[in-house]
């Protein structure tokens, strides 16, 4: 069984039996990462819902806006407040 070299200890070359080193960096950056993009995600969504409740506000259907914002029906609907 081979191991990939997103598993392998930078410092000792070990597999992910290597307790430390360089692995537990890479999980902190990988953590962050995830949670900026995570705050990003949520930051882009409600935007999206202020542009799908705009749109709505000026007479625009659920289906056009989905189809405009490349979204299923079900994301326009939650951000109308309807589900």
């Amino acid at each position: 069984m081979s191991v990939t070299p997103a598993h392998m200890c930078d410092d000792c070359g070990n597999a992910v039996e290597c307790n430390g080193h360089a692995m537990t960096d890479r999980l902190e950056i990988a953590g962050k990462a995830w949670k900026k993009s995570k705050e990003t995600e949520r930051a882009r969504a409600a935007d999206l819902y202020v542009a799908i409740r705009n749109y709505w506000d000026n007479g625009g259907t659920e289906v056009k806006a989905a189809e405009l914002a490349g979204v299923d029906r079900m994301t326009v609907r939650r951000a109308l407040g309807k589900l």
